[in-house]
């Protein structure tokens, strides 16, 4: 458990409900803000996933940059097997 590294959790940043769709609707999310490292240290992060969806499978792809000196960047890409499960529960929960 980490102690003493990270801010205190100040709730909420946004005052409604969001419909989180991530994973479930191919999408682009864009993201912004705060990567903290081990020593507290606060650093500005940028990053972007784009989620397809093919007929074999659902595809993950995207990169999280931290705008340090020199800045780091962290690549994903992967594939989602278990869209087909999650098929047969939507389809058998109608």
């Amino acid at each position: 458990m980490l102690t003493g590294n990270v801010p205190p959790n100040g709730g909420a940043r946004h005052n409604g409900r969001v419909q989180h769709t991530y994973l479930f609707e191919p999408a682009v999310w864009n993201v912004a803000g705060t990567f903290w490292r081990a020593d507290g240290e606060a650093l500005e992060a940028v990053g972007r996933t784009e989620i397809a969806h093919r007929p074999e499978c659902w595809l993950l792809s995207g990169k999280l940059k931290v705008l340090s000196a020199p800045p780091v960047e962290f690549v994903h890409a992967g594939s989602a097997w278990w869209q087909r499960a999650l098929d047969v529960r939507e389809r058998d929960v109608r």
